[in-house]
C-alpha cells in the first residue's frame, strides 16, 4: 500500500482502534473527507459497500438514525409482503382459487426490489458524506472538551468511531433472509 499521510484523528475514527496503521479504508476516507473539508451542504461521491448492503452499512458505520429510517422503510415493506403471502395462502386453502387471489403480491415484490435498488444508489452517492458530518461534528464536540491534547482526542475518537460489526451483521442476516425468504414464497 502506498504511503499516504492520513490524519491520525481520522484513522482512530474509522478503524475504531488505536492503530496508527494507514489501513486502505482510513486513506479512502481521509481522501473523501479532504474532499469535503469545509462543507456543511452536500458533495456527492461514491461508496461501493454502502451501494450493495444499502442501510446495514449506515448501521455498521453507526449512522443509526438513517439506517434504522431505512431500514425501518424495508421493514414496513417486507411486513405488507409477509401480509398479502399469507392472504393467499389462505385463500388457496379455502380453494377459491382465482386470478384475484394473488392480490397484490407481484407489484409489492416490485416495489420492494425497486426500493432497494434506490436505497442503494442513495447511500452510494451519500454514505461518505455522511460518515465525513458525524465525523466532523463528533472532532469539533470533542476538540472542544478536551482542548490541546491530541492524544486523549484519539482515545475517545476510538471509542465513538469505528463501527458496529455485531449489529450490522445480525441485521444483515435479518435483511438478507427476509428477502431471500421473499424471493421462494412468491
Amino acid at each position: 500500500m502506498e504511503n499516504i499521510e492520513v490524519d491520525n484523528k481520522i484513522i482512530s475514527f474509522i478503524n475504531g482502534s488505536n492503530t496508527t496503521e494507514n489501513t486502505k479504508k482510513a486513506v479512502y476516507y481521509n481522501k473523501q473527507f479532504s474532499n469535503f473539508n469545509g462543507l456543511t451542504l452536500f458533495k456527492l461521491s461514491w461508496n461501493w459497500a454502502s451501494f450493495f448492503l444499502g442501510w446495514v452499512h449506515l448501521v455498521y458505520r453507526k449512522l443509526y438514525l438513517f439506517g434504522a429510517i431505512l431500514g425501518g422503510i424495508y421493514f414496513l415493506l417486507t411486513i405488507k409482503f409477509i401480509k398479502e403471502d399469507i392472504f393467499i395462502k389462505e385463500s388457496r386453502k379455502n380453494f377459491t382459487i382465482s386470478s384475484s387471489n394473488f392480490g397484490n403480491l407481484p407489484y409489492i415484490i416490485m416495489i420492494i426490489t425497486f426500493y432497494l435498488i434506490i436505497t442503494g444508489i442513495c447511500c452510494g452517492l451519500f454514505a461518505n458524506f455522511l460518515i465525513y458530518l458525524r465525523y466532523k461534528n463528533k472532532n469539533k464536540k470533542v476538540e472542544a472538551v478536551i482542548p490541546n491534547d491530541e492524544q486523549k482526542q484519539i482515545e475517545y475518537l476510538i471509542k465513538i468511531g469505528g463501527k458496529n460489526k455485531g449489529l450490522a451483521i445480525l441485521l444483515g442476516i435479518i435483511y438478507y433472509g427476509l428477502y431471500i425468504y421473499m424471493g421462494f414464497i412468491a
